[in-house]
């Protein structure tokens, strides 16, 4: 059993721009972009292809006092030059690790990254595809960082990569089921972006029309509501889906209200009045609103097969800045989606992943041994008589008929897998591919050295059982500087990941 213990990590709060003195301007690494000048940085690729790096790109006002809790702003113009030749903190975030739960990052966080193979700006050249990736992390973490997300194997295939923060958790996702906190700012945060790029990228040399919005994780649940919300109609030409849907049961909570009353609850602020409680988080130290957040995320998420995680995409009451007013199973259903070529792929055993937190699931295991209907969780499935004899036909196909909470860490990996990944993305799919055209593949090439990485890294990662862990596939299109130098991909490895960016690639230019 893991003991959680709380690191807190640098929390900034730099409510200021970074701008350039004089005395380092540079014209040939400047962009005029719609709100002012930026300037980047050169850089190789390992193989040494040039490119240009522009981090730390502003895209909306600091989300800080009055604006916490609030759709983004677009950020002021300015006339000075932003420097933007390094990576900015993340946002607010909750990190699980195998060491325990670690603080990190800073409410002043909503700047994005361009990475462009166009070094001579001027040239004029604007017809690269763009690529927007979008990261994971159970929306309670996640960060844009080059470190972890690195251009190179985008650059090398000529496309240009955009990656920005989003507000997560608490901050992101904190929803009262009124006009005091509708929720969905991470989502309306990724939306920004999209406006951003359609406004700037021929800039940087990319095409307004070419842009792929990629996403893994809950980063592919936000690419799945942006295919489902109005809202985000006409932003992007094509969308890519990695692990991530809008109908499995941890990307969307159905008592946000309920969580919100909990963070009431932790904080000792009344909750009868939901603006006069809004109101009263906006004035808090955000030290305090990140223990609240904390103990949320850790709370709930033992719960996640019963509730799905504490902040999550949710339904919203009508306004003029909503996200989503509807299941998106009904628009789904109904084909109210952004009609693009929509590519989606799993790995063959997601659950690996998270396989060293099985033990401490079990306590759950037992409840669905007594009552096996739990294990039916968001099947909805009517009559008491039906949910008995399948929760019998799922304890024989993968508990052998034993009890579940004595089941092997190889028999929770399938299920939870199946349950919380591949059931309900084949779902997605299949109502999908009636309105547009959908790729739909399982990845299934195990890496050792991706699996090693995470494992470095912290994570639950399990890398002795056999299949392809949840982001075991990431390790095929983004370089990282934090994975160490031992920890290499055979010949054969770096292969396959070249045939998987040429894929990737190809569905980008071609549909």
């Amino acid at each position: 059993m893991y003991s959680f213990s709380v690191v807190l990590l640098c929390i900034l709060q730099l409510e200021a721009l970074r701008f350039l003195p004089k005395s380092e301007y540079n014209n040939s690494l400047q962009v005029k972009t719609t709100n002012g000048f930026v300037q980047g940085k050169e850089l190789a690729t390992e193989n040494g292809r040039r490119f240009l790096a522009f981090r730390g790109v502003p895209f909306a006002e600091p989300p800080l006092g009055d604006l916490r809790f609030r759709s983004p702003q677009l950020p002021k113009k300015w006339d000075q030059v932003v420097d933007a030749t390094e990576d900015i903190d993340s946002c607010i975030e909750v990190q699980a690790r195998r060491t325990g739960f670690q603080l990190a990052g800073s409410e002043d966080c909503l700047y994005l990254n361009v990475y462009t193979p166009v070094v001579k700006l001027k040239v004029k050249e604007k017809n690269l595809p763009v690529f927007f990736f979008i990261y994971g992390g159970a929306f309670s973490e996640g960060t844009s960082s080059s470190s972890l997300y690195g251009p190179g194997h985008f650059i090398e295939q000529n496309s240009i990569l955009v990656t920005a923060n989003y507000r997560t958790g608490l901050f992101g996702f904190l929803s009262t089921q009124d006009l005091a906190s509708p929720g969905n700012y991470g989502l309306k945060d990724q939306r920004l972006v999209l406006l951003w790029i359609q406004s700037n990228i021929r800039y940087f040399g990319g095409n307004p029309q070419k842009v792929v919005i990629m996403g893994q994780s809950a980063g592919g649940s936000s690419v799945m509501h942006h295919v489902v919300s109005p809202r985000s109609r006409g932003l992007f030409n094509a969308a890519v889906s990695l692990s991530g849907d809008t109908l499995t049961q941890w990307s969307n909570n159905r008592r946000p209200k309920s969580i919100a009353e909990d963070i009431a609850l932790s904080l000792g602020i009344p909750f009868e009045n939901t603006t006069k409680f809004i109101d009263d988080l906006r004035t808090l130290p955000t030290m305090r609103l990140q223990e609240a957040n904390l103990e949320a995320v850790f709370v709930h998420t033992t719960l996640l097969l019963l509730d799905g995680l504490p902040f999550t995409p949710t339904i919203e009451v009508v306004h003029k800045d909503a996200f989503i007013t509807d299941s998106t199973y009904n628009s789904l259903k109904k084909g109210d989606i952004a009609k693009v070529p929509i590519l989606m792929g799993t790995t063959s055993l997601e659950a690996l992943f998270f396989a060293g937190l099985f033990d401490a699931v079990r306590p759950f295991l037992f409840l669905c041994d007594w009552s096996p209907a739990i294990l039916l969780t968001r099947l909805n499935i009517r009559y008491t008589w039906q949910k008995h004899l399948v929760a019998k036909m799922i304890k024989k196909a993968y508990f052998q008929g034993k009890f579940s909470s004595s089941a092997t860490k190889e028999e929770l990996a399938q299920y939870f897998s199946d349950i919380l990944f591949s059931r309900p993305f084949t779902k997605t799919a299949k109502l999908l591919s009636k309105h547009t055209d959908v790729f739909f593949y399982v990845y299934d090439y195990p890496i050792p050295a991706v699996k090693a990485f995470y494992r470095k890294l912290g994570y639950f990662i399990d890398t002795h059982l056999k299949g392809c862990a949840h982001s075991e596939d990431l390790g095929c299109y983004f370089t990282s500087e934090q994975r160490p130098k031992d920890i290499k991909l055979s010949d054969r490895d770096l292969n396959h990941c070249r045939r998987m960016r040429k894929f990737l690639t190809n569905f980008a230019v071609f549909g």
